[in-house]
């Protein structure tokens, strides 16, 4: 009951609740140790077409596989999960947003070559990415919110790609953690 309750059952990886606690937690310890802390929102490109072209049984593929690569590449100290549908977040601790982007694209390169099995052809899994660095007193919600934003902007420039946040502007709501 506890991995039905704390994982994806397609992917394995964590589920958005799941994900949610445990962010929480490296949030607050970000705050309090002042570390570094980036979030990464991914979303699979064109993944509708991918199940209306090849079934739902090959979407469901393309997302195990996805999922596999990236729990392959991710650090131990690292927090993968699925969000929903065909999007993933992942938060880096101890990670700036540059160091973050140097990793979402080395996971690109490693998906590009990690083919699903479709007859006759050569199916590559292509992603857009939204990445958002922790500023100190930044909610879960509004790290996410940054990521989302960016991610946003990734699939409007082209997809395939990763998109930095901006850093929150002054009036946005701080909420004080007591360490």
């Amino acid at each position: 009951m506890q991995y039905l309750a704390n994982y994806d059952t397609l992917t394995g990886v964590y589920n958005r609740r799941e994900f949610v606690r445990l962010a929480t937690i490296e949030l607050a310890r970000a705050h309090c140790y002042e570390h570094d802390l980036a979030l990464v929102l991914i979303d699979i490109d064109h993944f509708k077409a991918i199940n209306d072209r090849f079934g739902h049984h090959t979407g469901d593929k393309a997302l195990v596989c996805f999922a596999a690569v990236w729990t392959a590449e991710k650090r131990a100290q690292d927090i993968f999960a699925r969000w929903g549908g065909e999007e993933f977040i992942w938060l880096l601790p101890a990670t700036n947003q540059q160091q973050a982007r140097q990793l979402v694209e080395r996971i690109r390169n490693k998906t590009l070559i990690t083919p699903i099995a479709v007859p006759n052809e050569h199916l590559a899994i292509k992603f857009s990415a939204g990445i958002s660095a922790y500023t100190p007193g930044e909610t879960l919600e509004q790290l996410v919110q940054r990521a989302d934003l960016a991610l946003y902007q990734a699939k409007q420039n082209g997809c395939n790609q990763t998109v930095i946040a901006e850093l929150p502007s002054t009036g946005m709501l701080r909420i004080s953690v007591v360490c």
